[in-house]
């Protein structure tokens, strides 16, 4: 049966091409939830400077160890793609909030850590198209998302005392 649009993200196709591009959006949306996010979050509870930079240090390494290497032929996203993928769909959100939370004034994650990601070439121009993809960004309340995690945070510390 033919469809009368086209996937919009992915390909359906059952050819080996299209299950070799499906394999590395997951090893790359694996990669990223499970090595770079936890230690993002871990950055983020982290009550003392010491460990909120180690943490963050480690999350930039394995970014730019084992995931900016997998963005080499973005065009700009992932796998050469001129479009969305599954990859972005699943990571956009994760990403752009480690920019908002190092921004000026925010300071949940520490800035030397995005100026480090910022020179990682490969990442940085993918996660700079993701910033100015309008349907990634058009449904992102930054100040929301900040305040709600600043509130997440200040009860969390509340508990502990």
């Amino acid at each position: 049966m033919k469809r009368p649009h086209p996937p919009v993200v992915g390909n359906t196709n059952r050819d080996t091409t299209a299950a070799l591009k499906r394999a590395k959006i997951n090893f790359f949306v694996d990669t990223y939830i499970s090595k770079a996010q936890p230690l993002a979050h871990s950055a983020l509870l982290a009550t003392d400077v010491a460990t909120k930079t180690q943490r963050a240090n480690e999350c930039v390494d394995v970014i730019e160890k084992q995931l900016a290497p997998l963005l080499a032929d973005a065009k700009p996203f992932f796998g050469g793609s001129s479009r969305l993928t599954l990859a972005e769909v699943l990571t956009a959100s994760l990403v752009i909030r480690l920019y908002s939370y190092a921004k000026p004034g925010v300071e949940l994650l520490p800035q030397e850590a995005i100026e480090r990601i910022k020179k990682i070439g490969n990442w940085q121009r993918w996660a700079d198209a993701l910033m100015a993809h309008e349907s990634i960004m058009g449904i992102y309340d930054e100040e929301k998302v900040v305040r709600g995690i600043k509130g997440k945070l200040a009860s969390l510390a509340a508990e502990k005392k």
